[in-house]
């Protein structure tokens, strides 16, 4: 069981959960992928705890750049472990 101090690091009136989070964003200028954006997160526990479970998620406002917010969509593939979003009719 961890306590429930053990967020807090003494001497420091913050603490912190322990996980290191590195994120990436990729973009290329070749025609087939330039309007893409690819993120790569890397989670790390850094603490000295054992987490056994945890949830990361992501937020996306898939109506950026037009009044056409009807036909934005996202999706999650589990196979894959890859989340997208597209707009139907490319507007």
């Amino acid at each position: 069981m961890i306590p429930e101090t053990s967020s807090v690091q003494p001497g420091f009136d913050w603490g912190g959960l322990g996980v290191r989070v590195e994120a990436r964003g990729f973009q290329w200028n070749n025609p087939l992928v330039r309007d893409a954006l690819f993120w790569e997160y890397n989670i790390s526990n850094i603490s000295d705890y054992n987490i056994t479970e945890m949830a990361f998620g992501y937020w996306v406002d898939n109506a950026i750049g037009g009044g056409d917010t009807d036909d934005e969509v996202g999706y999650f593939d589990t196979q894959l472990n890859l989340a997208y979003s597209w707009d139907y009719d490319a507007t």
